[in-house]
C-alpha cells in the first residue's frame, strides 16, 4: 500500500501524483479534520471511494499527471489495489445512489453487453450478440476505451472510443472514432450521454488524438463540435450485359487466408494509402477486420493474374442492402477489380449473403460502394455495363481536436483566423474522403 496526499490548499502550487490521476473529493459537512480523517481509496483507473464523511470521489486521468482541481483540505489517502478499491467503490455507490462516470472494468464486460442488449439493431441482430463479437473477438478492444455511467450498481450509459490512425495528406494521423453510444431509454433526455461524450473528448485530447470521426446525425454531436461532412458514396447498377471475360489472363476465387493474406495486405497498404480517411491497419486491426467485418457473413473475393492476386473485393449486407465494404488493386489491376464488382452483382443459387427477405436476384440488383476517386476503375466498370452514380452520405461527422497539433503533423501553417473545423475542411474536403465499411465501428 502506497501513501500519498490528495487535495492541496488553494494557494499551493500544483503537484504530481504517481499514476497520472486527477482527484477531486466532494465532502459532506463534518467536523474539523483530524489526523487520518477522510481517507479515500484510489485506484489507477479512476475509481475511488470516500470514507468517514466523504460521499463522492472523482478521479480523472491527466496527460501530464498535474492535479488541476483541488480537494481543498489535504487529507491523507491510501492508494489501494484495484480489486479492493473497486469493491469498496461499488458498495458505496450502491448504498448512496451516487452516479459514477468512469472507464469499464474487465469483470464488467457482461454488464456492458447487458446494457447494449437494449439497442434495437437492424439485420436481425440482438444487441448482446452483435457487440459480443467486438468485445470478445476484436483484439483491439480495451476496457479503458469504454466510458460508462453507473448508478445504483447498474450500468445506464456508455460510449466507446476507437483509437485509429488514418491516412491524411500522406501522413498517419491519430484519430478517435466514436461508437457504441447508448443510454437506457428510461435515463434519456437528462444530459447523461452529453456528460459521457464530453469526458470522452477530454480523454481523446489527453491521449494525443488529433481528429475524431463518427457516423450519426444527432444534434448532440453537432452541439459538441462535430460537423456533417457532406460525404459521398457510390451506387453501382448494371445497365448492360457484361461484354468482357471475368479477368483477362486470370480468374476469380474466394479469399483464402493462408494463401492470400500477405498479397492482399500489400495491395491494401498501397491502394488505401492513396485515399484520405482510410484506416492504417496493423496486425491487430487486420485480425479485427477479418473476424468482425461480416454481418455476420462476408463475401471476400480475389482476382488473379499469372496466379497472383492483383485485386480484391469484400461485401456484406447492411440494412438489407449489398455493400462493397472494401476494395483494393495493384497499379495494373483496375480491370481485374471491375471484374470483381461485376461478380458481386451476379445473382447465384447458393448465395452466401442472401436472406429470406432478400433473395439473391433482388439483393444483387445494385451495390453501395465507398467513395472512390479512381478514374481507371470507373472506366473499367463502365466497359462492363456497370453505371456508378454518386449519392450523399449524410451520416459522416468529423471534428478537429487539436488544430495546432494537426497542422504540425501535416507540416502546415495555420492560416490567420483558421479554427479546427476550417483547417480540417482544408485538408479533407468532402470529395477526398474515403472510408472502408470493413473498418466500421
Amino acid at each position: 500500500m502506497a501513501e500519498g496526499v490528495v487535495g492541496l490548499e488553494v494557494d499551493e502550487a500544483a503537484a504530481r501524483l504517481e499514476g497520472a490521476v486527477e482527484i477531486a473529493l466532494l465532502r459532506q459537512g463534518h467536523g474539523k479534520p483530524v489526523p487520518g480523517d477522510g481517507q479515500a481509496g484510489i485506484e489507477r483507473d479512476r475509481l475511488a471511494v470516500g470514507r468517514d464523511g466523504f460521499v463522492q470521489a472523482v478521479v480523472r486521468e491527466v496527460g501530464e499527471g498535474l492535479l488541476r482541481e483541488r480537494a481543498g483540505v489535504g487529507h491523507a489517502t491510501s492508494i489501494l489495489g484495484k480489486r479492493a478499491a473497486r469493491a469498496a467503490s461499488r458498495r458505496r455507490a450502491e448504498h448512496n445512489g451516487v452516479m459514477q462516470i468512469r472507464t469499464l472494468h474487465r469483470d464488467e464486460r457482461e454488464r456492458l453487453l447487458e446494457l447494449l442488449d437494449g439497442w434495437r439493431l437492424p439485420d436481425g441482430w440482438r444487441g448482446r450478440d452483435f457487440f459480443r463479437r467486438h468485445v470478445e473477438e476484436d483484439p483491439t478492444f480495451e476496457d479503458e476505451n469504454v466510458v460508462v455511467a453507473e448508478e445504483g450498481g447498474e450500468l445506464v450509459s456508455c460510449v466507446q472510443v476507437f483509437p485509429r490512425l488514418v491516412h491524411l495528406r500522406g501522413r498517419a494521423v491519430p484519430m478517435g472514432g466514436i461508437g457504441s453510444v447508448f443510454t437506457r431509454p428510461e435515463r434519456r433526455r437528462g444530459g447523461l450521454a452529453r456528460r459521457l461524450v464530453e469526458l470522452t473528448l477530454e480523454r481523446m485530447r489527453e491521449r494525443g488524438l488529433l481528429v475524431s470521426l463518427l457516423f450519426g446525425d444527432e444534434r448532440l454531436y453537432h452541439e459538441l463540435g462535430w460537423r456533417a461532412w457532406q460525404a459521398k458514396a457510390l451506387l453501382a447498377v448494371r445497365e448492360a450485359p457484361p461484354a468482357q471475360p471475368p479477368v483477362r489472363g486470370g480468374g476469380i476465387r474466394d479469399f483464402d487466408r493462408a494463401r492470400d493474406l500477405d498479397a492482399v495486405r500489400e495491395i491494401h497498404a498501397r491502394y488505401s494509402g492513396r485515399f484520405d480517411g482510410t484506416v492504417v491497419r496493423d496486425d491487430r486491426l487486420w485480425e479485427a477486420s477479418l473476424r468482425v467485418a461480416g454481418n455476420p457473413r462476408e463475401e471476400f473475393l480475389v482476382a488473379l493474374r499469372g496466379g497472383a492476386p492483383v485485386a480484391y473485393a469484400r461485401a456484406v449486407v447492411l440494412h438489407s442492402f449489398l455493400v462493397v465494404s472494401e476494395l483494393g488493386r495493384t497499379d495494373a489491376g483496375a480491370e481485374a477489380l471491375a471484374a470483381l464488382v461485376d461478380r458481386l452483382l451476379e445473382p447465384r443459387e447458393a448465395d452466401p449473403l442472401a436472406r429470406p427477405d432478400r433473395p439473391s436476384v433482388e439483393l444483387r440488383r445494385l451495390a453501395a460502394l465507398p467513395w472512390l476517386p479512381d478514374a481507371e476503375l470507373q472506366a473499367a466498370l463502365a466497359a462492363r455495363g456497370l453505371a456508378v452514380k454518386p449519392v450523399d452520405n449524410p451520416a459522416v461527422m468529423w471534428r478537429c481536436l487539436d488544430a495546432p497539433a494537426l497542422a504540425g503533423r501535416l507540416d502546415l501553417e495555420l492560416l490567420p483566423g483558421e479554427d479546427g473545423e476550417s483547417l480540417l475542411r482544408r485538408v479533407l474536403p468532402p470529395g477526398r474522403f474515403t472510408y472502408w465499411p470493413a473498418d466500421r465501428f
